[in-house]
C-alpha cells in the first residue's frame, strides 16, 4: 500500500537549471499530485512561461488522503497546480486516463503504454513440433 511519501520530493536546483536551459518543452515524469510536479509547474510559469508543460501518470486508482493528514491538503493542491499548468498529460494506461478525467483534467491526454505488447497486433507464430 502506498504511503504517499513517494510524492514529497523536490529539486533544489531546478529553477536555475530551467533558467539556463530555456526549454521549449518541459516533460515531468512524476504524478501530478507530487511536489516535484507542482514545483516544476510553478518554476516553468516564472522562468519559462512559453514552454509547453506535460506530465506522465500511472495513477489508476483514486487515492484519498483524510484529514488531519497533511497529504489531504497538499496533494490535491499540487494536482490543481499541475492541471492548470499542463498543456498535455500522458497516461500509461486507459485506466490512468480515466482517473485524470474523473479528477477534472480537461486538457488533451495521450495514452502511451511503456511496457508490454499489443497482443492483437503481435501474436506468436505457431510452433512446429
Amino acid at each position: 500500500m502506498p504511503t504517499g511519501k513517494q510524492y514529497a520530493h523536490w529539486y533544489p536546483q531546478l529553477a536555475s537549471a530551467i533558467r539556463v536551459w530555456c526549454p521549449d518543452i518541459i516533460h515531468v515524469e512524476e504524478e501530478p499530485m507530487s511536489l516535484a510536479c507542482a514545483q516544476t509547474a510553478l518554476i516553468r510559469s516564472w522562468k519559462a512561461p512559453n514552454a509547453h508543460f506535460l506530465f506522465f501518470t500511472w495513477e489508476n486508482v483514486h487515492q484519498r488522503w483524510l484529514l488531519p493528514n497533511l497529504r489531504a491538503i497538499a496533494y490535491p493542491l499540487f494536482e490543481r497546480i499541475c492541471y492548470r499548468a499542463a498543456n498535455l498529460a500522458i497516461a500509461g494506461t486507459q485506466s490512468a486516463k480515466r482517473i485524470l478525467l474523473e479528477r477534472g483534467f480537461t486538457k488533451p491526454i495521450a495514452v502511451c503504454p511503456q511496457f508490454g505488447i499489443n497482443v492483437r497486433q503481435f501474436t506468436p507464430l505457431p510452433q512446429e513440433r
